[in-house]
C-alpha cells in the first residue's frame, strides 16, 4: 500500500495487523542499501495513535517519507506495510503543457510528482504570477497564448506556497501513429455524454482487434498508466472502416484525461505529450467575470462573461438573470453579454447559467456603476 499526501497536511493511516485488537505498535522502516532502522513510534506534537490503532500524522515533511507498519513489538515490519509518499516540494509540482497547432485550444494540467491520495479541494491557475482561474480539475484549457513572455503555473488551494515552476506554450502540430482526432481538446459537463472521434490512417482498418481506445493517466512518473476502454456499461464503440468514435456517457469527474486510440497500450509515440484526445469534465463552476472591472464609469464598455473551467462547445446556450430575473438577449448562444455604454440602471447583481439536467448557475456578481468625475 501507498500513500500520497501533500507537504504541510495530515495524514491517517490505518492499522492492518491480523488482530488490531493486540497489543500492538507503530515502527516505521527506514531502509538504503547499506542502512536498515526500525524504530518504534511514540505518541507526540506530530503523531498521535487512537485506541483503534490510527496513527496520525500531523504536518507531513518530506523527511517523513517512510514505510509505517502497525505490529507486536519486535517484529521486523516485513509485512502490512503502508510507504508514504509526501508531495508539494515545488520541483514536484509542474505544469504538464499537451501542445496543439496554431489557434487551438491547448491543454494545461498541474500535476504532482504521486497521485494524491485525497482530492485536493481546488487547483488555482496563475499567468504572468497573477491569478487566473480557481477550480476542482487539475486540467486548463484554452485558447492560451503562445508568446513566450506569457508564462503559466499552478498550485493547490491551501498550499499556494508551493507553486509549479512558470512555463509557456509551445504550439506544435504532429499526429502519432497515424491518428487524427476531430478534437484534440474536449470540454464537457459532469452529467453529459461526449464523442471522441479518431481516423486511423495506416494499413489497418478501425475493425481490427489490434486497436483499441486506452484512458492515459500521467503524472511524473517515467511511465504512465493505461487503461483499456473496453465497451460496457457507459462506454459505446462505434466503428466506420477507418473512423472510431468513443461514447462515454454519464460522464463523471474522474472521466477527466487523456484517450488515446492505437494497436496497444505498449506503442510508443515519439512526442508522448501528442499521443490522444484530452477530455475535461467540469462541473458546477460558473462563474460571471467582468472586463474591464466589477466597478465602472458610466459611459465605459462592460463585458460579462460567463466562464467555466474548459472552453465549453460553441452548441452551449447561455442563460443570463439581472437581479435574478431572467434577462432577455437577443443574437445566438450569449456567452457573453456586452453593456456598450453602460448606464446608471445596469447597476446590480448578474448571474448565468446553462440549461442542464442538474440546472448548473453561477453565484450572483455585482456590477457597480459610477457617475463620471470632474475635474
Amino acid at each position: 500500500r501507498s500513500v500520497c499526501v501533500l507537504k504541510g497536511s495530515s495524514v491517517s493511516l490505518t492499522c492492518f495487523a491480523e488482530n488490531p485488537a493486540a497489543p500492538t505498535s507503530w515502527h516505521y522502516l527506514k531502509e538504503n542499501k547499506t542502512l536498515r532502522v526500525i524504530k518504534e513510534i511514540s505518541p507526540s506534537v506530530t503523531y498521535n495513535i487512537t485506541e483503534d490503532g490510527t496513527l496520525t500524522i500531523r504536518d507531513v515533511k518530506k523527511s517523513d517519507e517512510y514505510s509505517f507498519c502497525c505490529q507486536k513489538s519486535g517484529g521486523e515490519c516485513t509485512e502490512n506495510r503502508t510507504k508514504l509518499h509526501v508531495a508539494g516540494v515545488i520541483s514536484e509540482l509542474q505544469v504538464k503543457v499537451f501542445p496543439a497547432s496554431e489557434g487551438q485550444k491547448v491543454t494545461l494540467m498541474c500535476s504532482s510528482s504521486c497521485s494524491l491520495t485525497e482530492s485536493p479541494a481546488a487547483f488555482i491557475w496563475y499567468q504572468n504570477g497573477e491569478f487566473l482561474y480557481e477550480d476542482w480539475s487539475p486540467w486548463y484549457q484554452e485558447l492560451v497564448s503562445s508568446d513566450q513572455a506569457v508564462r503559466y503555473s499552478c498550485a493547490i488551494k491551501g498550499y499556494e506556497d508551493l507553486r509549479a515552476p512558470d512555463v509557456s506554450v509551445d504550439f506544435i502540430n504532429s499526429d502519432c501513429f497515424g491518428v487524427t482526432y476531430s478534437n484534440r481538446s474536449l470540454c464537457v459537463l459532469e452529467g453529459a455524454s461526449v464523442n471522441i472521434s479518431s481516423k486511423y490512417t495506416k494499413e489497418y482498418p478501425a475493425i481490427s482487434d489490434l486497436l483499441l481506445w486506452y484512458k492515459i493517466k500521467r503524472d511524473m512518473k517515467e511511465e504512465a498508466d493505461v487503461t483499456a476502454m473496453e465497451a460496457g456499461g457507459r462506454v459505446e464503440h462505434n466503428m466506420n472502416k477507418y473512423e472510431h468514435t468513443l461514447t462515454i456517457n454519464n460522464l463523471m469527474k474522474n472521466d477527466s484525461g487523456e484517450y488515446m486510440f492505437t494497436l496497444n497500450k505498449y506503442h510508443m509515440c515519439e512526442q508522448p505529450d501528442l499521443l490522444g484526445a484530452i477530455l475535461v469534465v467540469t462541473g458546477s463552476s460558473l462563474k460571471v467575470t467582468m472586463t474591464p472591472s466589477d466597478v465602472v464609469t458610466k459611459g465605459q464598455k462592460v463585458t460579462l462573461t460567463c466562464s467555466t473551467s474548459c472552453p465549453l462547445s460553441e452548441e452551449t446556450t447561455y442563460l443570463w438573470f439581472f437581479n435574478e430575473q431572467p434577462l432577455s438577449l437577443s443574437g445566438g448562444h450569449n456567452k457573453q453579454v456586452v453593456l456598450n455604454p453602460v448606464r446608471s440602471w445596469h447597476a446590480g447583481k448578474y448571474s448565468c447559467a446553462i440549461r442542464t439536467p442538474q440546472n448548473i448557475s453561477s453565484t450572483l456578481e455585482v456590477l457597480t456603476v459610477r457617475g463620471p468625475v470632474f475635474l
